[in-house]
């Protein structure tokens, strides 16, 4: 008999590290979650269709800051913006960049 009380123990002090570390497991999760739709949110687009933005203004391609003159109210203005660190702008970037000089002009 003396042999199986430091069974038992064990095992319930086993049951109840498994059960502490389940706990922590879901806490992590709902922490994890509830900071993903943090994130999420905070990445989702600011401007929504069909604001009106006032003094916009853009950096040019020679590095300067230029304002972009809005059209009337009644005409519709489309805007592309391009990210430098974008792989795929910076790799069309490198092809158009070399072209001029394939085709022969400087």
């Amino acid at each position: 008999m003396a042999d199986a009380q430091p069974k038992i123990r064990f095992s319930r002090v086993m049951e109840i590290l498994l059960w502490l570390a389940g706990l922590g497991v879901l806490a992590e999760n709902i922490f994890l979650f509830q900071e993903n739709r943090r994130l999420s949110e905070a990445l989702a687009p600011q401007i929504t269709a069909g604001t009106q933005l006032q003094m916009l203004s853009g950096v040019a391609l020679d590095g300067r800051l230029e304002p972009v003159t809005l059209p009337s109210a009644d005409s519709k203005l489309l805007i592309i913006t391009f990210s430098p660190r974008c792989p795929a702008e910076v790799s069309k970037h490198t092809r158009t960049k070399r072209r001029p000089r394939a085709l022969g002009e400087p």
